[in-house]
């Protein structure tokens, strides 16, 4: 199982492994082990995602630079060096074609960071499966390409 926070993460790639995922969805009644380790500024949610994953024991974990705070309990997790996988996947900050590269590029890292942590190749034929399933529809194919949408928001 490997635990992720932000609603950018593409659980597509990763389940396409055959990995089952698990959205974070932190509640804490205290800060214990946070307050350890963070800076008494950084925000609730960070330090309750921090909670989390120090109590529960998650093995792998993907996060994203939608903010700050986030990226550095990414810095903490690794330091603790308690996770068999972390990674930070680095979101662009434009909607426009330079950022639709970066995000490729850094997709085509995520995949092959996890390929290398799994010892296993990366199917586009399974993530295709996973993208069809009733699930997930609409999606749109536009001649040979496969036209895909991120839409959403933190819901339940």
């Amino acid at each position: 199982m490997i635990g992720y926070v932000c609603k950018y993460t593409p659980i597509a790639i990763i389940e396409s492994f055959g990995e089952k995922t698990c959205r974070l969805e932190p509640t804490t009644s205290n800060f214990d082990q946070a307050h350890t380790y963070t800076h008494p500024n950084i925000c609730s949610y960070a330090k309750a995602v921090l909670e989390q994953c120090l109590n529960e024991n998650f093995n792998q974990l993907i996060l994203t630079t939608c903010c700050d705070s986030i990226k550095r309990i990414a810095d903490l997790l690794a330091a603790q060096n308690n996770l068999k996988f972390l990674y930070l996947l680095d979101l662009p900050r434009k909607r426009n074609a330079a950022g639709e590269q970066k995000f490729t590029q850094e997709l085509i890292k995520l995949i092959q960071a996890y390929e290398k942590f799994t010892q296993t190749k990366f199917s586009p034929a399974n993530m295709l499966k996973i993208l069809t399933t009733k699930e997930n529809k609409p999606i749109s194919t536009a001649g040979d390409k496969l036209k895909i949408g991120v839409t959403g928001a933190r819901c339940p």
